[in-house]
């Protein structure tokens, strides 16, 4: 894997290596011919033909040193800065729908995290109320002295609200 990984690196010197590999067993294949009594052209044709393709060794070579799927994806990477890079004003309309779109997902996530998923921080919240006073028809929120006006006889205690924190406002018993 890590013989891999060098392989992405440096791509370039290792084509260069493989290229200079290649002609030299093209270079010795040719030498054996010559020595065998063929002409220097015909040496070189047979030594090609004998070796294979070159291209297609490269090829192979390359899908065994690198990670093709990564190497893939860079190309596309490539092409795809290249051509947003040709046409601005298409990459800015994609940008900024990109960024909106992400926003208003992070804003809903954000509401649904705080009101859905995550419990309140209270002790069983299932079983909060909320207890409201109305004076002049506008709504005052919330107000511990209406509980001790009438209390109810389901209420056993109200220990807490988000005005005053862990204060014992009633008790009934």
């Amino acid at each position: 894997m890590a013989a891999r990984l060098r392989g992405l690196i440096a791509a370039r010197r290792r084509d260069a290596d493989l290229t200079d590999e290649i002609q030299a067993h093209l270079d010795l294949l040719s030498d054996e011919h010559v020595r065998r009594g063929m002409p220097v052209a015909e040496a070189r044709s047979a030594a090609r033909r004998e070796f294979g393709g070159v291209e297609q060794i490269k090829e192979r070579y390359r899908d065994q040193r690198g990670l093709p799927f990564v190497e893939t994806w860079l190309q596309d990477m490539h092409y795809a800065f290249r051509a947003l890079r040709a046409n601005r004003g298409f990459a800015a309309t994609a940008l900024l729908t990109l960024a909106f779109g992400i926003g208003v997902n992070t804003a809903i996530f954000s509401v649904v995290d705080a009101v859905v998923i995550k419990p309140l921080a209270y002790r069983e919240a299932d079983s909060l109320v909320a207890i409201q006073e109305i004076v002049r028809r506008i709504a005052i929120a919330p107000i511990p002295d209406a509980v001790s006006r009438q209390p109810s006889r389901s209420c056993r205690s109200l220990s807490a609200s988000s005005s005053w924190r862990s204060v014992g406002l009633l008790s009934l018993e």
